[in-house]
């Protein structure tokens, strides 16, 4: 952790030594407005109609604090504004006045297979070694957006900032499993792969459908950008919110031999719960870096 705090420090250090003079432009007493320019006049600080785009830059300290020590184990304590996979915008409407928006989207599709004996393979031979293969799948969708307001004041190139957001969000998760070996009248209690909770004996689940959630929050966010170059900027802010979220009903789908045939069971849960919470949503605070266009 020293290490990386301390190559920040350099990243600073050094971008502001190489970075042109800048001049800085005292506005009419009617249009306060501080103009931060470099000695060939390119604007340092966002102006009205700009866009900015951020990128997290939490991954990329990992990999240098392992590159620096050669671990793998090196992590940084923070998240880029508190949520992973977030495409984080500003549109200024004017030097201290901002639009800010985000998106994340994830999904995850994972499938893990084994291989279990063959039990009508044993059945004709019992020195088979023919194995079949048992699927686990796992399926989970999670969406946010969210839009807000941030108001900026600052000196030169060090800007800070107060915003405040409300943000939407939905979700789904469930996980199915699939087997080689089938129920029948010869074989009323299939071999399968235990990968957990699936194997109940006689019994085997199919499916746990966790259901969906629905979620509202309200942000209240406080932060400091520095301005290393024109129009691009180091930033960091923390924030506390208020969330309510909803979860629907939860089912899970058990296969069973029922004494004639093969019977799929769906049995209940949960009747879903509902969560209310509060506090800050990221107290080590965020790192990223912000391009402006």
């Amino acid at each position: 952790m020293k290490k990386i705090i301390i190559l920040l420090t350099l990243i600073v250090f050094i971008s502001s030594a190489f970075a042109q003079e800048e001049v800085t432009e005292t506005a009419p007493v009617n249009k306060p407005q501080e103009k931060v320019v470099n000695k060939n006049g390119q604007n340092i600080l966002p102006e009205a109609g700009d866009l900015a785009v951020g990128i997290d830059m939490v991954p990329f300290l990992n990999y240098l604090g392992n590159f620096a020590n050669n671990s793998v184990n090196n992590s940084y304590n923070g998240n880029f504004l508190a949520t992973p996979n977030t495409l984080f915008a500003k549109y200024f409407l004017n030097q201290d006045l901002a639009v800010r928006g985000r998106v994340m989207i994830m999904s995850n599709n994972f499938q893990n297979k084994q291989y279990v004996v063959d039990d009508a393979a044993i059945f004709n031979d019992p020195n088979s070694n023919d194995r079949v293969v048992d699927v686990m799948q796992t399926v989970s969708h999670d969406y946010m957006i969210g839009a807000g307001i941030e108001k900026r004041r600052g000196k030169g190139r060090l800007r800070g900032f107060f915003a405040g957001e409300i943000n939407l969000m939905f979700g789904a998760d469930k996980t199915m499993y699939t087997y080689g070996n089938n129920y029948s009248e010869l074989n009323q209690d299939p071999t399968v792969y235990n990968f957990g909770t699936n194997d109940l004996g006689a019994d085997r689940l199919v499916e746990n459908n966790d259901g969906t959630y629905f979620g509202v929050g309200l942000g209240a966010y406080l932060g400091v950008e520095y301005f290393i170059m024109p129009n691009i900027c180091l930033g960091s802010e923390v924030g506390w919110q208020i969330n309510y979220t909803e979860n629907t009903q939860e089912t899970s789908i058990i296969e069973t031999w029922n004494g004639n045939e093969a019977e799929e069971i769906t049995t209940l849960d949960s009747p879903g719960n509902a969560n209310f919470n509060y506090g800050f949503n990221n107290p080590t605070a965020s790192l990223y870096i912000m391009f402006h266009f």
